[in-house]
């Protein structure tokens, strides 16, 4: 796993989530540590810091997250312009 983050930048490997689909193949300690140490408080499901269900049919982490994140990363202040706005959806 760690060879897929070899052609991204640090700076952008240290923003990026994992989500956890709670898989009992993926629930062993081992799994966990290595997830924690490669995505520390970024980990969404199953022992992760945003508590996620598996399996569950009608949302994924992603409609209950990151939209949620993207938004707060957008109006964190008011922007000015429309322009400025797509620019933050943009970097979101």
């Amino acid at each position: 796993m760690l060879e897929l983050l070899n052609d991204i930048p640090s700076a952008a490997v240290l923003t990026i989530w994992f989500q956890h689909n709670g898989s009992p193949a993926n629930k062993p300690t081992g799994v966990l540590c290595f997830l924690r140490n490669c995505f520390g408080e970024r980990i969404i499901g199953y022992g992760g810091n945003v508590q996620w269900p598996p399996r569950l049919p009608d949302l994924t982490p992603l409609d209950f997250f990151l939209w949620g994140f993207v938004k707060d990363q957008m109006y964190a202040t008011p922007p000015v312009s429309l322009l400025e706005l797509r620019g933050r959806i943009t970097d979101a």
